[in-house]
């Protein structure tokens, strides 16, 4: 009973200060239009998928895990994978933007001054639907392999019809030195497409390189540390019909650390912080000036994650997480997408929960919500089926 009790009080107490976290950033929320913008320019760098677990503790498990999401987080988790593995998953984003202040027509909203006769209101909203296969196939004494596939397509509801395909191809290695320690490395190539009315981009020869490691001290099994890096490349192509084509740099770096305890016996707590820098340095298309613009976009962002996980009945999986984000914008195009704000802050927080059902010793079940508090409100649901040999 006692255990029982402290399990419940831990968990609750996790609740307790992500609704705390959320009354003390609310101010932070906004429903603003170069969120949005932002937000949507960051996806199209070299992010990776999440598994509905990773999903359900807000991301905070990803660098300290051992099971089929280290195929595409920290590749050090897979030499600590005991069995073959297989992943199936499935996600649904809904991204929105508003903005008050300007109306979306050329002439004076180009520049820093208002629309004449406001307030005027639009609005843009995006859904994204991804799946992917992940594969984990240990060789003991070799090490372990991890293979993942996947895909996603965008839809962009505004005024110029957006959309956007992108899918990624993963191979990646770990190796466990000894039971307490492993390192790992992965390589994902990118393929990324986004056509509106007015012009295409293509990008054919991403790459993405991940290091690892983890540590699960000896004298306390139930720590894990997790440490992992990447950096990514890649040079788009933009094209329009009037203007021709050109090509651009599109480059990314970053870092994660993260903590996980089994601090009771069905109960897991873990955090994460992550550091990311996003470049391009290249052409960008203006529809409304109808030219190319050398563009120089840097985008620096860190943000914090925390999540929990409940073990009820060793079948019954319960979730919860909390995530905040910032980044911070520059832009040298002046005022034609950022009505002239060419450095500005940009944060978020996201509340998750989620619920895994072990149906057998073989088969998993999970899925996880996120929602962020960006723009009107953005949402991600996540199902993913687990096989365990």
């Amino acid at each position: 009973m006692k255990k029982c009790n402290e399990r419940a009080f831990v968990f609750w107490l996790f609740w307790v200060f992500c609704l705390t976290a959320l009354g003390v950033g609310g101010a932070a929320w906004a429903d603003e239009y170069e969120e949005w913008l932002v937000e949507s320019r960051v996806d199209r760098f070299y992010d990776l998928p999440q598994t509905a677990r990773e999903v359900g503790m807000a991301g905070a498990i990803g660098v300290t895990a051992a099971d089929i999401s280290s195929v595409y987080n920290n590749p050090a988790g897979l030499g600590f994978v005991k069995g073959p593995e297989v992943g199936l998953n499935y996600s649904h984003d809904e991204l929105s933007g508003e903005d008050v202040d300007f109306i979306d027509l050329p002439g004076p909203n180009t520049f820093p001054e208002k629309a004449i006769g406001g307030p005027f209101r639009r609005k843009v909203n995006g859904r994204k639907d991804q799946g992917g296969l992940q594969l984990v196939l240990p060789c003991y004494s070799k090490g372990v392999f991890g293979f993942g596939g996947w895909y996603d397509d965008t839809d962009i509801d505004n005024n110029r019809d957006g959309e956007a395909e992108r899918w990624r191809v993963n191979g990646g290695y770990g190796y466990a030195i000894n039971d307490c320690f492993s390192i790992g490395y992965s390589l994902t190539y990118f393929n990324d497409e986004v056509d509106d009315d007015f012009s295409d981009y293509e990008l054919d020869n991403g790459f993405r390189h991940t290091f690892g490691l983890q540590m699960r001290p000896c004298a306390s099994p139930a720590c894990v540390f997790g440490f992992s890096g990447y950096f990514a490349h890649g040079q788009p192509e933009v094209d329009t019909a009037t203007i021709g084509s050109d090509e651009g740099d599109l480059d990314s770096w970053g870092l994660e650390l993260g903590y996980s305890w089994q601090v009771l016996e069905r109960t897991l707590l873990a955090a994460s912080v992550d550091y990311n820098n996003h470049t391009f340095d290249g052409p960008t298309y203006d529809p409304i000036q109808d030219e190319f613009f050398d563009n120089n976009e840097d985008i620096d962002g860190w943000g914090f994650r925390v999540g929990v996980e409940q073990n009820y009945f060793n079948c019954l999986l319960a979730r919860l997480g909390y995530r905040y984000q910032m980044w911070d914008y520059e832009n040298r195009i002046r005022g034609t997408f950022f009505r002239d704000d060419r450095d500005f802050d940009t944060s978020y927080h996201a509340m998750s929960a989620g619920i895994g059902w072990v149906y057998n010793p073989n088969l998993t079940l999970d899925y996880g919500i996120e929602y962020r508090f960006l723009g009107d409100g953005d949402i991600n649901n996540t199902v993913s089926a687990r096989f365990h040999f």
